[in-house]
């Protein structure tokens, strides 16, 4: 037996023994010393590089092949083995430079008739030896073998060199050569081959006797998101490597892992640069900033892209299993490409298609989620004691005896007044009355909502997918149906089903035709919480369960005794509120996609592509007679001293049925012209030119149907809508009765764009890139200029790693980028004239009657958005380590904002390009592997800063009061969304009123106060986070991965809440600082709240709540989920089922692990527009599996 082994020929025993220690003691320092190192690292982040990215460089003639391999060892780190008699005598002349390992090797190998086996870091040099008679290992009976060759593309057409073309099972594999070439010998016919390359997904194909193949790969990007290779813009696949621009995707790993979630909000947390502002109660795309504030009044939500066009409609409609990857344009060189519409930023959306040369699988996935009940406990709310006596006081304090005497209105008065003013008129005695507000004492509105109003949400996705094709075919099916039952009991449940279909054909040689249809069909059922206005001492049920009726716009003593029997119920029970709620939105959605492309030559092709997509939502909502807002409604209408049913009731009684309908339509239509050559050894081109057309058209109307009788379809029709008719008892005045029919006027917007780009790369180091386009609208006046919008950016990278001088081997690879352009933003609002029509005729005349809406303004004229972005992309210890930096700068001129006009044109603002902003940042993406091996674990961290400054903008703010209000807050010079509050000087040891600072004296003026200066006052920073980013941890055992995110918003204000003892008395809102309150003198040292006065004092409160004390900062970091899977592959042949996941995904964990406050507030949803309680934490369990 012939030892194999390591160097240039073949030793002795005892010395091959001294070599081996030799390198296991080496190998045991490289060790220590990559542990020490990523102890101190562990956190840091990656890429992996390949076969084909080692650099290689040799200058040999007529040397030893032992040499040879010598040299290539030295500079690659891979050790040769070899039997001596292999290479004996053999010598070769090479030159390369900067070769990959792979080259080097078939250059190397050339006629020598070698081949090598690469395994880990071993490269096995063996003999080929001529096929005689049966094949090793075969026999008699065995198929004839075949030889198999192929080409290997991209997604663009383009070779891909350096594939390896692997036979599944065995160690027989090729590379593929620069023309995306390769061939295998004495290959089984019912062979699968494996095709792997760094930058490429894997592919495995079943040979069938086929031996000549055509394969298509996939571009593949990181865990993290950040490309790897190729970004798509919605125009083009662009090389990573001659991308100058910033981007940032995930891929289908990082955005599954985010399961039974919509498509945007699995961005959130996930993706460098992207921010949600959560303190909105809005879901949609309106929350998320991309490197910041880019407008004022305009819509500040991101162009979304699906399947390279405009996508207008309701992004939730489609379904998030459909979704391929999902790639974030950041700066100019990325988003000028589409122009003015793109200066909030780009979210391109790419669904899944068919792939060539794929026998049929079917996908399957299912999940479901369970979502807690929201907290009702999270808000600090006055405790119910608390309340009550603070009514109490109020009462004693005569607070309540207007409404106690109001017998006009009959304002809504809480059960403890009702008692208590009963006891004073010797209705109920002290005894009495003390007992039944004790029983009140015990009750909790809080307890209540969650015994009889809440339940946990359960939201269903259900997914099933086929797809595969062959040389000239590929096609892509899909079914997915999702049902939602919200957290309201006894609401009805939603639900959404979707088909779609992708099918390309390849007809004739270089032509292909795609065509994809999309149907999505969704069915909106549920409830809301029904409007609640309650004193925290409420109950909603009686111990049997029985809802129960609350006072809700007038007074109870009023509702029990009025009409004398001859009027409907007039109570209102929010439990029969849920179970009488019969909504039925049905919304329909249907994009067909298509295009026709031609290869005239392997680097020129040229396409024509058309969507269209359609959307209507036609929304029914019965409100039965049994609804309180129905018997509301025709008992205030009613006259009992009339006996003509139409007069007695003016509003029939029976059922409201209220309809609508909603239709847009978008059409899109692009002519483009590729060209991608390489010209010789070190030249390379890429461009495009296009052209393309958009329209978007949308209409609606609303009806209102009286009397509607649900089973027979009737209702009555002669309504009179004109007449001033008298409120029962005069308790509203009069009034005319609403239609509740609108009917809007088509609206229309058309888009004209021209556009191209050029990227020009020299010796695969240096890359130049320009792009130009040019967009033109019909929403700007008659100034033609005006119209139309030139936009343009430039931009260039070096990849210094590629060098010659280059030789730091820590740093795998070092490229620099920059880029400088123009994006912009079309505003919402219109050059010309409009006018918007009245819902109900005019009172004087019963004619239309309309209002102005847009003042002319022929200079109108689109917002622009420009930015510098400078970067470096880096590797680390052979990409152990991997990332980018990015520093940007950003500045928007000529934002439309409002602005005020003189009564007398009729016209209250008129909109005008007013109002610049200015922004700085940057994003870090890291990616590491910190272990390999059986343990594996992997690490991504993202750092982002980003801050806007208002430089110009028309209507200026002064007082302090006007930066109190979570918003943008405009005004030149200060930050956006910036905050602010008033000087705080502590309670008076007399009287416990809060002081502030007037002309730097302390002062209780606190109307004064409210109306000072904000140059007087404190300017606290800014409202939304500065510094954000995550922490996400892989680890995975085996079959098991267990990941984990952590999410970190920093440099940021909220504001707490405060108690008023307005709002306590007025609308039942109290605060829990409420028994912290200052009450005897001494207490200053110890409390910030104020003391209870009364008369109440409206400014006092206001002061209190919007003071520098009551502003924290929101830092925190946070651990936002969890996952849990386990993967299962069968290596049968025959199993039906070819590999499965489950996985348990926790969301909404809210575990903060640092804040940079003592309270327990989450800054993240605190201080915003309203009070917001954090989202309850959701578990979704789901299986996939591939058939």
């Amino acid at each position: 037996m012939t030892d194999f082994i390591s160097g240039k020929a073949a030793i002795a025993r005892d010395e091959r023994g001294h070599d081996r220690l030799k390198w296991e003691l080496t190998k045991t320092l490289r060790i220590m010393k990559l542990g020490a190192f990523f102890l101190l690292a562990a956190a840091m982040t990656v890429s992996a590089k390949g076969l084909t990215q080692d650099k290689i460089t040799l200058s040999l003639k007529n040397a030893p092949l032992e040499k040879v391999f010598d040299a290539i060892e030295s500079q690659s780190g891979f050790v040769f083995i070899y039997k001596n008699e292999t290479v004996k005598d053999k010598k070769v002349s090479i030159q390369v430079t900067n070769v990959s390992l792979a080259d080097a090797l078939n250059e190397c190998l050339k006629g020598q008739a070698l081949s090598y086996s690469i395994v880990g870091k071993s490269v096995a040099i063996k003999t080929i030896h001529k096929e005689t008679g049966l094949a090793e290992n075969a026999t008699p009976n065995a198929p004839p073998l075949i030889d198999v060759k192929g080409k290997v593309l991209n997604e663009k057409g383009d070779p891909v060199e350096g594939v390896t073309v692997r036979v599944k099972g065995t160690e027989k594999f090729t590379l593929t050569d620069k023309n995306g070439e390769f061939s295998l010998i004495t290959v089984e016919r019912d062979a699968i081959l494996l095709f792997t390359h760094i930058t490429m997904e894997a592919f495995e194909l079943q040979v069938s006797g086929q031996t000549e193949l055509l394969i298509k790969l996939r571009t593949k990007v990181s865990s993290l998101g950040e490309v790897v290779v190729s970004v798509n813009t919605g125009y083009q696949q662009v090389s990573k490597e001659r991308f100058v621009g910033s981007v940032s995707s995930l891929d289908s790993a990082a955005y599954s892992r985010r399961a039974g979630m919509d498509i945007i909000s699995r961005l959130d947390g996930t993706v460098p640069g992207v921010l949600f502002d959560k303190k909105t109660a809005s879901t949609s795309l309106d929350q998320v900033q991309i490197r910041g504030l880019s407008t004022l009044n305009s819509s500040r939500a991101p162009l979304v892209i699906v399947d390279n066009f405009p996508f207008r409609q309701d992004l939730s409609l489609l379904n998030p299993n459909d979704v391929e990857s999902i790639t974030v344009l950041k700066d100019a060189a990325a988003t000028s490409i589409w122009g003015a519409q793109a200066g909030n930023g780009v979210i391109v959306i790419t669904t899944k298609k068919g792939r060539y040369n794929q026998p049929m699988s079917v996908s399957v996935s299912s999940n479901v989620t369970i979502q807690q009940k929201p907290d009702l406990y999270y808000n600090p709310q006055i405790s119910v004691p608390d309340f009550i006596d603070a009514e109490t006081f109020l009462f004693s304090k005569g607070r309540y005896d207007i409404d106690l005497n109001n017998t006009s209105t009959w304002p809504v008065i809480s059960p403890v007044v009702e008692v208590l003013a009963k006891r004073r008129a010797g209705v109920y005695t002290a005894e009495d009355s003390a007992t039944q507000i004790d029983a009140m004492r015990s009750m909790d509105l809080r307890r209540e909502l969650n015994k009889y109003m809440y339940r946990p949400a359960v939201l269903q996705q259900h997914y099933v997918q086929l797809n595969g094709g062959n040389n000239t075919f590929s096609y892509n099916f899909s079914a997915g149906y999702n049902r939602n039952q919200n957290n309201i009991q006894n609401s009805k449940v939603d639900d959404n089903f979707t088909l779609k279909s992708f099918t390309a054909i390849r007809p004739v040689k270089n032509l292909e035709i795609t065509t994809s249809i999309m149907y999505i069909q969704g069915t909106n059922r549920s409830t809301t919480l029904p409007s609640l206005r309650l004193y925290p001492y409420a109950q909603l049920a009686d111990q049997e369960g029985h809802a129960l009726a609350i006072p809700q716009d007038r007074r109870a003593a009023y509702i029990d005794t009025v009409g004398g029997g001859r009027l409907l119920d007039w109570h209102y029970r929010p439990l029969d509120e849920v179970k009488l709620a019969d909504k039925n939105d049905r919304s329909r959605l249907i994009q067909l996609n298509t295009s026709i492309a031609y290869r005239f030559t392997p680097w020129l092709n040229a396409s024509l592509s058309y969507q269209y997509s359609g959307q209507s939502l036609d929304g029914s909502n019965y409100l039965g007679p049994g609804t309180y807002y129905t018997r509301n409604l025709i008992n205030q209408y009613t006259n009992l001293a009339q006996t003509l049913p139409g007069l007695r009731n003016p509003i029939p009684v029976g059922g409201i049925m209220n309809v609508s309908h909603i239709e847009s339509r978008s059409q899109n239509a692009r002519a483009q012209l590729n060209f991608n050559k390489k010209l010789g050894y070190k030249h390379a081109v890429n461009a495009l030119v296009a052209g393309e057309i958009s329209e978007t058209r949308g209409t609606g109307n609303t009806n209102r149907f009286y009397g509607y009788n649900k089973e027979m379809g009737t209702y009555v029709t002669t309504i009179d809508y004109v007449t001033q008719f008298p409120s029962y008892n005069n308790i509203a005045g009069s009034g005319q009765i609403p239609t509740g029919s609108t009917a809007s006027p088509e609206t229309y917007g058309r888009f004209v764009s021209f556009l191209g780009n050029l990227s020009y790369t020299y010796n695969d180091r240096y890359t130049i890139y320009l792009s130009a386009r040019k967009d033109g609208s019909n929403i700007f006046g008659v100034n033609t200029n005006r119209k139309w919008k030139p936009l343009w950016s430039t931009g260039g990278s070096w990849d210094i790693s590629k060098e010659s001088f280059y030789d730091l081997k820590w740093m795998s690879s070092l490229r620099v980028r920059a880029s400088y352009g123009y994006s912009g933003n079309p505003g919402n609002v219109s050059a010309l004239p409009t006018i918007q029509y009245n819902t109900i005729p005019a009172v004087m005349t019963n004619l239309p009657a309309a209002t102005t809406k847009d003042a002319p303004n022929p200079s109108l004229r689109w917002e622009k958005v420009q930015m510098i972005n400078e970067a470096i992309d880096f590797s680390l210890f052979h990409n152990r380590i991997s990332g980018s930096i990015d520093v940007f700068q950003k500045r928007s001129t000529d934002l439309i904002a409002p602005n005020p006009l003189a009564p007398a044109t009729g016209v209250d603002v008129i909109y005008m390009n007013v109002a610049d902003l200015e922004g700085k940042g940057f994003d870090i993406a890291v990616h590491s592997k910190n272990i390999q091996g059986a343990f594996q674990w992997q690490t991504d961290v993202s750092l982002s800063r980003s801050k806007t400054i208002i430089k110009r903008v028309f209507k200026q703010r002064y007082n302090t009061s006007e930066y109190l209000d979570y918003g943008v807050n405009a005004s030149d010079g200060i930050m956006a969304y910036g905050m602010s509050s008033y000087k705080w000087a502590g309670l008076d040891p007399a009287t416990g009123n809060p002081r502030g600072y007037l002309a730097n004296k302390i002062s209780t003026d606190y109307n004064a106060i409210l109306n000072d200066s904000i140059n007087n006052q404190v300017f606290n920073g800014s409202a939304v986070p500065l510094v954000f980013g995550f922490l996400k941890n892989s680890f995975s055992w085996k079959r098991f991965t267990l990941s984990a995110n952590i999410n970190y918003r920093l440099d940021f204000y909220f504001r707490k809440p405060a108690i008023s003892y307005s709002d306590l008395s007025n609308s039942w809102q109290g605060n829990a600082d409420y028994a912290a309150r200052w009450q005897k003198s001494g207490d200053e040292q110890f409390t910030s709240v104020p003391s209870f006065i009364y008369p109440l004092n409206q400014s006092r409160d206001k002061f209190y709540q919007y003071s520098a004390i009551n502003v924290l900062r929101g830092d925190n970091i946070r651990l936002q989920d969890l996952r849990l899977q386990y993967d299962w592959g069968s290596r049968q042949k025959k199993t039906v089922v070819k590999n499965w996941q489950v996985f348990v995904y926790v969301n909404n964990l809210n575990a903060i692990l640092w804040r940079k406050n003592n309270s327990n507030l989450d800054p993240d949803y605190t201080g915003g527009m309203g009070f917001i309680t954090p989202p309850a934490k959701s578990w979704t369990i789901g299986i996939n599996a591939n058939l």
